[in-house]
């Protein structure tokens, strides 16, 4: 599955839906992304906030008694598509176009992606939520993709949420990609944050713009 930042978020939604119609009894989800090799380190704002990592998620089939995905919504707004690209590799930008090396390199605009992200945040949690029977504030515990700092912070603020309810590794890990949710999620369950049968959130924006999330009980 390949889907940016929000790659473990989709390959979990397609694993469950493989699991509830009993084609497999048990998945392996792996993310790994090695962002230092794609990054322009003249470029100073995209090349301090990544890092590069790899997490590894194993689901199984249940027994309708425990475990569920509650909802699953991603949404992309093309208006944001080109705040995070590599530009080369297609038909417009390619050695026979004129590309340049630096086109086949990742760069961010990393203002115009917070202010989108921020304008559309709240309108999608609110369709994300709609059908699952709970809020926001009756969530547990909360594990975004870890952005940015200000990203991080942004989200805090706009959920309304206290410190211990936000899963936030990003000074530890910066942002993985797509290893960042699951990194994040081992954290929270080998740290005991993330109990049995605890309402949790996962919610991250990607390249696209893209904007999706899922609520799950263990």
């Amino acid at each position: 599955m390949n889907a940016s930042c929000l790659s473990f978020l989709a390959a979990l939604q397609i694993a469950g839906s493989l699991l509830a119609t009993g084609t497999y009894r048990r998945i392996a989800i792996v993310a790994s992304d090695l962002a230092s090799r794609g990054i322009d380190w003249d470029d100073v704002e995209s090349s301090l906030i990544f890092g590069d990592g790899a997490a590894a998620v194993i689901v199984e089939r249940g027994d309708n008694t425990n475990g569920a995905i509650h909802a699953y919504r991603m949404e992309t707004y093309p208006a944001g598509k080109s705040f995070c690209e590599i530009t080369a590799g297609g038909t417009r930008r390619n050695p026979r176009t004129g590309a340049v090396a630096s086109d086949y390199l990742f760069h961010m605009d990393g203002k115009q992606v917070f202010k989108l992200a921020s304008q559309l945040m709240g309108g999608f949690l609110d369709r994300l939520f709609e059908s699952t029977g709970y809020t926001v504030t009756e969530m547990e515990i909360v594990i975004p993709h870890q952005a940015s700092h200000l990203g991080m912070q942004h989200l805090r603020k706009r959920l309304a949420i206290p410190d211990h309810v936000l899963v936030d590794i990003y000074g530890q890990h910066g942002n993985q990609v797509a290893a960042s949710i699951p990194t994040a999620l081992h954290e929270a369950i080998v740290g005991g944050r993330l109990k049995k049968d605890s309402p949790a959130l996962l919610v991250g924006t990607a390249a696209g713009l893209t904007l999706g999330g899922m609520v799950l009980t263990l």
